[in-house]
């Protein structure tokens, strides 16, 4: 079961940063990560396989929830967006 965290954990937090910054640059906002959505199964990612991440931004009053594919190559995280549920 997935679980919302506000501490992004040491291993999720480069690929929780590169989302953030694909998405601010995209949609020339300045959102905030101001927690993550956490399936079981993406604690223990080690960078070397794609990575699917549910992201909470808020950007003043407004918060939404941005899903991002974290696609490691060996010159930095290529990011892919997901369309939200």
């Amino acid at each position: 079961m997935p679980n919302v965290v506000e501490a992004i954990p040491l291993e999720l937090k480069p690929a929780a940063e590169t989302g953030l910054t694909w998405i601010n640059r995209s949609r020339g906002r300045q959102f905030n990560l101001t927690g993550l959505v956490i399936p079981d199964d993406a604690l223990g990612w080690d960078a070397s396989r794609p990575i699917e991440l549910r992201l909470i931004l808020c950007d003043g009053d407004r918060c939404l929830r941005e899903n991002v594919r974290i696609e490691p190559q060996a010159r930095g995280f290529p990011t892919t967006a997901i369309a939200t549920d």
